[in-house]
């Protein structure tokens, strides 16, 4: 795309800034999400019930089924005279205590794609989530969760030097 070029889904004038940047607000937009994988909800676990972001600690059994989520490789993708394009690897990783089947396990990944794909504009702050990753089966260092990473790619588009619209 060419410089000075206004991409189609950004208006300003539409963009509600409540003090917090637009990125802010998609994270916790994200965060809400994830906590509605519940049974309750429809979806097979409720892992829901157990979501971090950055989690540093281990998990403990009681806590899984969990998900921790990290937002990494925030990056530009486009700029333009008014606008600038930003993209952001939402990064999921999903956990359940050792001993649970695969079939468990294929659940939990289940769910999180199902989550993401309710509504790919996280509320109408992003433009698009993609799934562009494979699922990477992961170990928790003192053996008591396994599980799988599946990452996405966040995009979103600000006005110029103006990171709460």
């Amino acid at each position: 795309m060419r410089r000075g070029y206004m991409p189609t889904g950004y208006m300003p004038e539409a963009a509600v800034s409540d003090g917090t940047t637009l990125l802010s607000q998609i994270i916790s937009a994200i965060g809400t999400r994830f906590a509605t994988i519940t049974t309750s909800n429809g979806y097979n676990t409720s892992a829901g019930n157990n979501v971090h972001w950055f989690r540093d600690h281990a998990w403990g059994a009681s806590e899984l089924p969990g998900i921790e989520l990290r937002h990494q490789n925030h990056k530009v993708l486009h700029e333009y005279a008014e606008a600038v394009v930003h993209q952001f690897d939402l990064e999921v990783t999903a956990l359940v205590a050792k001993g649970t089947s695969h079939s468990g396990l294929r659940n939990l990944l289940a769910d999180v794609v199902r989550c993401v794909g309710v509504d790919i504009s996280w509320g109408g702050l992003a433009d698009d989530t993609n799934l562009p990753g494979a699922e990477i089966a992961v170990e928790q260092a003192d053996k008591k969760a396994f599980g799988v990473k599946q990452t996405f790619v966040v995009e979103y588009t600000t006005g110029r030097f103006d990171p709460y619209n």
